[in-house]
């Protein structure tokens, strides 16, 4: 599981898809059917290899238990540790992965970075900490974003959603996806060719909240994915 932008410099019919209340509160995805402003970019950084067994980080550092190094991220965060066992795949058979924000006290699952081309994930800081997203690439258009408000819930105008279905999120209990198909995403390219599936999830009614957004070749896949990110997605001492 989303760049903010401001849903009144959007032109055409929008739908805010993860946005805070407020005028003085940021707003987030926003998707529209012609088009979108993107404002900050995010640039993806290739993937580092996983240590072997038994090595530490450069600064002496140790191994997680699966034996590979911790993979720092880009604006914050680690990579590390043994996935959750249940469900071993996320998308087209690849690996799962932690990712932590560390004293932000959450985390989320990814993609291992290279297996098929997954880089490893970014993370950029929005509204002066108001919004955190971390945001994976993967091959052929293939998209794992996670957005974090501290004090917000997420909040969603579905009206573009062509399909929407019941997921147990396992720490939030049952919450609802919807599904855009083909849809231009502002700041998310990818949702213009691929179907996209955004969640959101909230811990209480002033935040914080969570929204992951998936975008895959077909919904299968993009359902699929975003049920496994969904169920890992939360506050980390759970």
């Amino acid at each position: 599981m989303l760049v903010l932008v401001l849903a009144a410099a959007l032109a055409g019919v929008l739908v805010a898809i993860l946005a805070g209340g407020g005028s003085d509160e940021p707003s987030g995805r926003t998707t529209s059917t012609r088009g979108g402003k993107q404002s900050t970019a995010t640039r993806d950084r290739p993937a580092t290899t996983p240590a072997k067994q038994g090595t530490t980080t450069p600064d002496g550092g140790q191994t997680t238990p699966d034996g590979t190094t911790p993979l720092a991220v880009d604006g914050g965060g680690t990579i590390a540790g043994d996935p959750p066992a249940d469900g071993s795949e996320i998308a087209d058979g690849v690996a799962p992965a932690i990712y932590d924000a560390g004293s932000q006290g959450w985390r989320t699952l990814v993609a291992r970075p290279d297996q098929r081309s997954w880089f490893t994930p970014t993370r950029v800081t929005q509204s002066g900490g108001a919004l955190y997203r971390l945001r994976q690439v993967g091959p052929d258009g293939r998209l794992i974003l996670v957005d974090y408000t501290p004090d917000q819930p997420a909040r969603f105008d579905t009206s573009a959603a062509n399909d929407d279905r019941v997921i147990d999120s396992g720490a939030f209990g049952p919450v609802t996806g919807y599904a855009f198909e083909r849809v231009r995403v502002a700041g998310i390219a990818e949702c213009a060719t691929a179907v996209c599936v955004d969640v959101p999830l909230n811990q209480s009614d002033r935040g914080p909240g969570w929204g992951v957004l998936v975008a895959a070749p077909t919904a299968d896949e993009a359902w699929a994915t975003a049920t496994r990110i969904v169920g890992e997605t939360g506050p980390s001492t759970r």
